[in-house]
């Protein structure tokens, strides 16, 4: 009868322990910029991609399409990538008839138009990424130069990926 007893508190125990791992299924919600009060009005990005460096201990790149379709310029200032230790903007361009990259201020974005960040032109270079960095998207946020912000997921591929 005992060991019934104990059987029976052994397996009810475990099947309590079993239920508390399990997250609540949450239906999956689609990615896009976050809405409120630090959201810009007439901004959106597209295509944001961050591509790992190929060496540990060398930056990573971020691509992405940022539209304005306000009725005003926009000026990005800035760049947070969550799991980074900073973020540079940066343009490559011909100087002295070689290809150079060079650190920018700030990248401004046409009303009513757009600017892409990629390869070989403005582009941002992501700095101090754990050499474990693994994960599938992470969040980044734009920081505008009048303080407003926009956040959306960026897709984390690899170089080899990236070249396809």
């Amino acid at each position: 009868m005992r060991q019934t007893l104990l059987g029976t508190s052994l397996v009810i125990g475990l099947a309590m322990l079993a239920a508390c791992d399990r997250a609540p299924e949450q239906p999956p919600q689609e990615q896009s910029a976050i809405e409120g009060p630090d959201g810009r009005e007439g901004i959106s990005v597209s295509e944001a991609r961050l591509v790992l460096p190929l060496v540990e201990g060398r930056p990573g790149a971020l691509y992405l399409t940022v539209a304005n379709d306000g009725a005003s310029a926009a000026e990005l200032a800035a760049i947070y990538v969550e799991g980074a230790e900073r973020v540079e903007l940066h343009e490559s361009r011909m100087e002295g008839g070689a290809m150079a990259m060079v650190a920018v201020d700030a990248i401004p974005v046409p009303a009513a138009g757009s600017v892409v960040l990629e390869q070989g032109g403005l582009h941002a270079m992501v700095f101090g990424l754990a050499p474990d960095f693994d994960a599938e998207s992470t969040e980044i946020t734009l920081i505008f130069a009048d303080g407003d912000k926009t956040s959306v997921e960026a897709r984390v591929t690899t170089v080899a990926e990236a070249s396809n």
